[in-house]
């Protein structure tokens, strides 16, 4: 073109053109520099070729043609290149839709009806939650002494109240207690946890349901009816009918079943919580129990069937945030515009129109071929915890990378410690019951664990924490009373959002506010409705060092001390450094059987490690109680 203007406008329409295939590369991250300025190079240097050739009007001759050719063909080889290259730079691995496979081994709608029924009995024990739930009893239950001078700040709820009662038995002569309990049976949750614990096990939160704004409220509601059934069932055994709490006990285990089904970290998390506290409530039992074979060998029952079940694979909750995150990439629109508003993981629902729009853009540009391939790829990376790396640098600069990219290695790791905890916890409440059953028999306990079997048990369970695969738990019968050391540090985190007024909503200011006035402090980030077991009754160990008293630190939700808070919502509270007891003291004729526990090493039930979420040195210490004296039923 001889004329300036026409040719400006050509090139800029050409130009445009190609940029405009490059706008689904811009908003999709991962673009490397040589993609889009070698051919920005290529055409210049054809353009340098050229221009002599344009200069003296000779554009239209062979010589000038063959150029024309050959810069465009170079040019355009070099577009097409860098998109390609986009697509294949991400290894197309075996396992690329194993996520899809897993979504399509999920239970049917009917077959989904035990989790269907958890979560109407969730929304009949929100309507029935009383109000005192909210406020503190007074006077409190089991005071922690070592928080006396603390008592004006840690005055912990109803609920929480309650649930010391798994921690420490339940109260004498607290009709208050035994009202508040009862006052949460108002409508008919329990009879659906009932008919749940029937059916075949199901999936509560399906993964093909969710997106990254999901909100777990269900898991928090039965989290606090978990708590109210539970010590319910020992209230019950107080008025001498010890048998409510092996039902309660048989339904939870169901519950339980359902709730980690093939689900994500945040139901499996919740799981792990419910089963602690669930075999902490049946040690509460155990304690008080008279003979009753008949109930001690239901529970066996209950516990063995749960053992026996599929056992849990690490594997499905990773796949399960595979099948978020592979739903999340294909409906951008349901969780972006929150995103977008910096409003993520928190129930609201009023979007601004500017991050709807730009949703729909981000939306539109990932249906695009190539850039739809690429990301079917980078998030099948996922599939498998070695390609972790690899997948969170082909997010990078993804919107809403932060939740795609799943730390799948440590993911698994994490999930196979805490089960092999889980299942110590069941295995350990198996040998009390038979030999609290041998004790009936015969009138003590047997001198070794062998003469269990196989009249109470099949075969011994093997201890999870054992090296060696063969060898079950350690046992030996505490004759004239024993105090066994514990090797632990523990702390204690009174959460109370209303501590200090800081006038502030950013976290480093009201962290650093809260610690300069009232000492060690802790800000922890967390998404709102995200399941936290409830802070109470015994002082609670910590896995990592939390810093000297005085500090004030920011953990992320899912980082150490010190980081920033990477999810919004904020937690409140005093951190005070406690020192664990130093011993558990076994009475005369109480049995103990000992897992070696995460230091792997046995140590002859002698030293005793208690914090079962952390490395440590020391035993996993059982105590098994002598029968209890027969109670007399109340009214």
């Amino acid at each position: 073109f001889r004329k300036a203007i026409v040719a400006g406008a050509v090139g800029l329409m050409l130009g445009g053109l190609f940029a405009v295939l490059w706008l689904p590369s811009l908003f999709s991250g991962g673009i490397h520099g040589w993609q889009i300025w070698l051919p920005v190079f290529l055409t210049l240097l054809t353009a340098r070729w050229l221009a002599w050739s344009w200069v003296t009007n000779r554009i239209g001759s062979r010589r000038s043609l063959w150029r024309l050719a050959i810069g465009s063909t170079a040019v355009i080889g070099a577009f097409g290149f860098g998109i390609a290259y986009r697509v294949l730079e991400v290894p197309e691995i075996a396992e690329i839709e194993d996520d899809i496979r897993f979504a399509e081994t999920l239970p049917s709608f009917d077959d989904k009806q035990a989790g269907r029924d958890l979560r109407r009995a969730a929304s009949l024990f929100k309507e029935s939650e009383p109000t005192q739930f909210n406020t503190p009893l007074d006077p409190p239950l089991y005071v922690d002494p070592n928080w006396l001078e603390h008592e004006k700040l840690f005055r912990r709820t109803g609920l929480e109240q309650i649930a010391t009662v798994i921690h420490y038995g339940y109260p004498a002569d607290r009709p208050d207690v035994d009202a508040l309990i009862e006052s949460a049976f108002t409508t008919d949750w329990e009879e659906l946890l009932r008919e749940a614990a029937k059916k075949p096990t199901g999936v509560m939160d399906d993964p093909t349901e969710m997106t990254f704004d999901y909100q777990f409220t269900n898991l928090d509601l039965l989290r606090k009816m978990m708590i109210v059934y539970l010590a319910g069932g020992l209230q019950k055994q107080a008025r001498g009918q010890p048998e409510v709490f092996v039902e309660r006990l048989e339904i939870w285990l169901s519950v339980i079943r359902n709730v980690k089904n093939r689900s994500t970290i945040q139901s499996v998390h919740a799981a792990t919580g419910f089963e602690v506290l669930l075999f902490l409530a049946f040690d509460r039992w155990l304690e008080k129990l008279d003979a009753h074979p008949d109930l001690l060998w239901r529970a066996l029952k209950a516990i063995r069937y749960h053992e026996e079940q599929e056992p849990y694979n690490p594997q499905w909750t990773l796949l399960a945030q595979q099948t978020v995150a592979r739903r999340a990439i294909n409906t951008p629109s349901q969780w972006m515009p929150n995103y977008l508003d910096g409003i993520q993981f928190r129930n609201i629902t009023v979007k601004s129109e500017e991050a709807q729009a730009e949703s729909d853009v981000v939306a539109f540009m990932w249906t695009v071929p190539w850039e739809q391939e690429r990301l079917r790829r980078v998030i099948g990376l996922g599939n498998v915890p070695t390609w972790s790396l690899e997948q969170r640098d082909y997010l990078r600069g993804l919107p809403g990378a932060v939740f795609l990219g799943i730390r799948s290695g440590e993911l698994v790791r994490s999930r196979k410690e805490a089960d092999v905890m889980v299942q110590t916890h069941h295995r350990a409440a198996m040998l009390k019951i038979a030999l609290r059953l041998h004790h009936a028999d015969n009138g003590q306990f047997p001198l070794k664990l062998q003469e269990l079997v196989p009249k109470y048990l099949d075969k011994l369970p093997i201890d999870p924490h054992q090296p060696d695969p063969t060898k079950s738990f350690g046992y030996r019968v505490c004759v004239s009373g024993e105090a066994i050391p514990i090797n632990d540090q523990n702390v204690r985190f009174i959460p109370d959002p209303d501590i200090l007024n800081i006038g502030s909503n950013d976290p480093k200011t009201l962290a650093n506010g809260v610690g300069a006035i009232c000492g060690s402090v802790v800000c922890w980030g967390r998404p709102a409705g995200f399941f936290d077991p409830p802070f109470v009754g015994p002082p609670l160990p910590v896995e990592e060092p939390i810093g000297p008293a005085g500090t004030a630190f920011l953990p992320g939700a899912m980082g150490g001390a010190g980081s920033e808070p990477s999810m919004v919502g904020l937690e409140i509270g005093l951190l005070q450094m406690i020192p664990a007891p130093n011993n558990i003291v076994v009475p005369p004729g109480h049995a103990i059987i000992w897992s070696v526990g995460p230091d792997r090493h046995d140590h002859g039930g002698l030293l005793a490690h208690t914090n079962p979420w952390a490395n440590g040195v020391g035993d996993i210490i059982f105590v098994v109680p002598l029968p209890a004296k027969p109670s007399v039923k109340k009214p």
